[in-house]
C-alpha cells in the first residue's frame, strides 16, 4: 500500500506594508521530531495598509500589497487553491471565503489582528515536496458580472480586473515544521500621470513630474520592483528635445511625484512623451500562471505632449 505524505502549511498575512521580489525559493531543514505522516507549517507573510475608516477622507498610505486590494487568489502551482475577498471594515477585519479548493492542497483562512498593520492566518493543507506558491491581488469582486459572488462556491472563480500585484515562493516542505518565510509582492505598474506645461520656447527647459499607479489608482512605492518593469519614459521625436531617458524597475522609496528635465530644440515641434512597462509579469514564475489582456495593463501606461514655439 502507497501512502501519500502531507503538509499542513500555516500561512500568515500581515495585512499593512511594502512589497518586494517575485519568486523566490527556499529549503527547510527537516526538524529532529518530523515524522513521515508528520504536518508541516509554514508561517509566511505579506502586507498592506489598513484601509481608513469611513469617518475620514485620507487614503492609505500605497504600499505593495495594494491598498485597493480586494480579492485575494492564493495558488499551488497553476492551481487556485483559496479565494476571498478582504473584509477590511469587518470586527475582526478578515477574508471572506469565496472559494476554497477541496484538495489536494487546500487553505482556510483566519481572522486578522493588529492596528496599522494587520496579520491574518491561513492553513495550506499540501502534499511534502516542492511547491511553488502565488498570491494574486485584484481590484474588484472576483466575479465576471461585478456581484459579489456567493461564499463557498464549489466552481473555481473566473478573475476580472486588472492585476494589482502578484508574488511567488517556492518551497521544499517536509514534513514537520518549516522556517518561515516572506512572500513578497510586485505591484503591477498601469498607468501614469503626467504634469507639465503644454507649451515651451524652444531653447527653454522646463521640469515634467510624473507618478506610476497600479490599476486602482494608487502611486507603487518601494520596497520591491515594479511586476512589469522597467517603466520607461521616451521622447518622440527624440531630435527636437533633450531629455535624459528614464527607465526604472522599482518606484520611489516614498510617495509624491518624480521629475525629469527637458529642453526644446526645434520651433514647431510637437512633442510626446510617453510611459511604458511590459504587457507581461517581468519575473518568470514557476508557476506558469497566465493571464488574458483583461487582467494585465496593455504595457502603455499615459502621455503628455509638450509644444515647442518660437521665441
Amino acid at each position: 500500500m502507497r501512502f501519500v505524505r502531507s503538509a499542513s502549511v500555516a500561512l500568515i498575512l500581515a495585512v499593512a506594508g511594502c512589497s518586494g521580489g517575485g519568486s523566490t525559493r527556499t529549503t527547510p531543514v527537516l526538524p529532529p521530531n518530523s515524522t513521515q505522516s508528520g504536518t508541516a507549517k509554514l508561517p509566511l507573510s505579506i502586507s498592506i495598509p489598513r484601509r481608513p475608516s469611513s469617518s475620514t477622507s485620507a487614503r492609505r498610505s500605497p504600499r505593495y500589497v495594494s491598498p485597493a486590494a480586494y480579492t485575494f487568489a492564493l495558488y499551488d502551482g497553476a492551481t487556485l487553491v483559496y479565494d476571498g475577498y478582504f473584509a477590511s471594515e469587518a470586527s475582526p477585519p478578515q477574508f471572506v471565503t469565496v472559494y476554497a479548493s477541496s484538495g489536494p492542497t487546500t487553505a482556510t483562512a483566519g481572522t486578522c489582528s493588529g492596528t496599522t498593520t494587520l496579520t491574518c492566518g491561513f492553513v495550506v493543507t499540501a502534499s511534502v515536496g516542492t511547491h511553488s506558491f502565488d498570491i494574486v491581488t485584484y481590484p474588484i469582486v472576483d466575479a465576471s458580472d461585478s456581484v459579489e459572488r456567493v461564499p463557498l462556491d464549489t466552481a473555481p472563480p473566473t478573475f476580472s480586473g486588472t492585476i494589482l500585484s502578484e508574488g511567488e515562493l517556492t518551497v521544499d516542505l517536509a514534513a514537520g515544521d518549516n522556517p518561515g518565510k516572506t512572500l513578497t509582492l510586485l505591484g503591477a505598474a498601469a498607468e501614469t500621470d503626467f504634469f507639465g506645461p503644454d507649451v515651451l520656447p524652444a531653447g527653454e527647459s522646463t521640469e515634467i513630474s510624473y507618478i506610476v499607479k497600479d490599476a486602482a489608482g494608487y502611486q507603487i512605492i518601494q520596497p520591491g520592483n515594479y511586476d512589469n518593469g522597467p517603466v520607461t519614459i521616451t521622447a518622440s521625436p527624440p531630435g527636437d528635445v533633450t531629455m535624459t531617458p528614464i527607465s526604472q524597475t522599482a518606484g520611489p522609496s516614498a510617495t509624491g511625484a518624480q521629475t525629469f528635465d527637458v529642453t526644446c530644440t526645434s520651433v514647431g515641434a510637437n512633442i510626446t512623451f510617453t510611459a511604458a512597462a511590459n504587457s507581461h509579469p517581468n519575473a518568470t514564475y514557476a508557476s506558469g500562471l497566465t493571464y488574458s489582456g483583461a487582467n494585465y495593463p496593455s504595457g502603455t501606461l499615459g502621455s503628455i505632449t509638450l509644444t515647442c514655439e518660437g521665441t
